[in-house]
């Protein structure tokens, strides 16, 4: 049985941060998307209800999400030459997250 040391399990948890602009990251290397290709942000919204009153907050989680992924305009260009490059990007960037959110909707924005 191999032991890892306390550095070595910091370093792989390290390496499999799976944020966002991780991901972004990657698919954009593994596409060879220029350095003048960046994400802005990302959101995702539900149909979820919020309930306030004087002392407290109930949240209601939603059976519908969208993503949003905000982009620089230089992608637009890109692809505008290679149209699966984008049905990829919505794949990559809905299946990274929970396994438990099945997105209904992705939208694309260029800024």
């Amino acid at each position: 049985m191999e032991c890892h040391t306390a550095a070595q399990t910091e370093a792989a948890v390290e390496f499999m941060e799976m944020t966002p602009q991780n991901v972004f990251a990657a698919w954009k290397e593994y596409n060879a998307i220029g350095d003048d290709v960046q994400l802005i942000g990302v959101r995702t919204d539900s149909n979820g209800t919020e309930i306030i009153d004087s002392n407290t907050a109930q949240y209601t989680a939603g059976d519908e999400f969208t993503m949003t992924v905000t982009v620089s305009a230089g992608l637009e260009s890109v692809l505008k030459n290679d149209p699966l490059l984008e049905q990829s990007l919505e794949k990559t960037m809905t299946s990274y997250g929970d396994p438990d959110i099945e997105y209904d909707g992705f939208t694309l924005v260029f800024d």
